[in-house]
């Protein structure tokens, strides 16, 4: 063997083959070396989390406190109590209970003789009754309630109608109003007298012979103020 060979054996055993990195090559003939391995590397996103994700204006609902099913949004004015909102009947107690700034607007409903605000209720002729009591309530001073009856007139003769109103609370002021609404002669139609007071209040219709007031009258019922739906008064319409 000659000193050359011996000497390139020699320089080769002295190198470490498993120390290489490994080539690979492509089809373009270029070779690359093969990326490492990072196992600790995030693939989540990156980004920050720890944002504010609920961010913006508070848009809950409004809360219905009495749990009567009504907001102070939805009109409910007393959202403390369950009793009051807008789809409750307002009975007689003097307040607002449904919320429409009327009261006890709904009380009419303990008045037999409703709807009687601007068409009257018929108590017909008093040749067939001669004698009506009725009860009735003003369930707030808007409140109007109006009767009717007839009566019939003879040249020959003459008749006198009675209407007296009791039972008024003490400090309240009603008003009772008599009209003529029709008339057989010539007597002329509209009010004919009126007074007011508390207490008790009367009128009388009074004919005289050889007079044509035969015809329809109406009786107006009203508070001036202090109206209480829960004090019926009594009117009684007669003829003696």
């Amino acid at each position: 063997m000659s000193t050359t060979l011996v000497l390139l054996l020699l320089g080769l055993s002295g190198c470490d083959l498993g120390a290489a990195s490994t080539v690979t090559y492509d089809d373009s003939g270029q070779d690359s070396e093969a990326p490492a391995d990072d196992s600790g590397a995030d693939d989540s996103g990156g980004g920050d989390s720890g944002g504010d994700s609920g961010g913006g204006d508070d848009t809950s609902a409004p809360e219905d406190v009495d749990g009567d099913g009504f907001t102070e949004a939805e009109g409910d004015c007393d959202d403390g109590d369950a009793g009051v909102h807008p789809d409750v009947p307002d009975t007689c107690d003097g307040l607002d209970q449904d919320c429409d700034t009327a009261i006890d607007e709904d009380a009419a409903s303990d008045d037999p003789y409703e709807p009687n605000d601007t068409s009257p209720y018929g108590l017909g002729a008093l040749e067939d009754t001669p004698e009506h009591q009725l009860v009735g309530f003003l369930h707030n001073d808007q409140d109007e309630d109006r009767f009717s009856f007839s009566v019939v007139d003879e040249w020959w003769d003459s008749f006198k109608v009675e209407v007296s109103l009791s039972n008024i609370p003490a400090d309240a002021t009603y008003r009772l109003t008599l009209n003529r609404l029709s008339s057989v002669g010539d007597a002329p139609l509209g009010e004919l007298d009126r007074v007011f007071g508390s207490g008790s209040l009367s009128l009388t219709l009074e004919d005289s012979a050889g007079d044509e007031d035969g015809g329809e009258y109406e009786i107006v019922v009203e508070a001036i103020a202090g109206a209480d739906c829960g004090q019926g008064y009594l009117l009684v319409v007669q003829k003696p």
